[in-house]
């Protein structure tokens, strides 16, 4: 049985449950996916975990999500990483074998000098 904890966040109490395997498969395929939109402030606006994972991982829907604080998101987070810690090293895997490719990408699409 997957793991799972509530976090209470204002006035709301929020499920937060672990990933299963296929669940984490699907984040993979949709992150390989040239046709994915990228939304910058989802993405980004927090370390380690975009709003695609935080939405993946609670009963929160992207209204309720959207009036949250950050303040309040990160003690969110904070509960997502503890109920998902295999998911998280992955993540953690996979940018390190990206912070390694990125120059040897870079190397290899500069353009020669002549």
């Amino acid at each position: 049985m997957s793991l799972t904890t509530t976090v209470p966040i204002g006035t709301h109490t929020v499920l937060v449950r672990e990933l299963t395997v296929e669940e984490i498969r699907a984040w993979f395929a949709r992150i390989r996916d040239p046709q994915q939109q990228l939304d910058v402030v989802d993405a980004l606006m927090f370390r380690d975990v975009s709003v695609a994972d935080i939405l993946a991982s609670t009963d929160l829907t992207a209204e309720a999500f959207g009036s949250l604080a950050p303040s309040e998101i990160r003690t969110l987070i904070e509960k997502i990483k503890e109920v998902n810690p295999d998911f998280f090293e992955l993540r953690a895997r996979l940018a390190e074998i990206g912070n390694r490719a990125a120059p040897d990408l870079a190397s290899s699409s500069a353009p020669s000098v002549p």
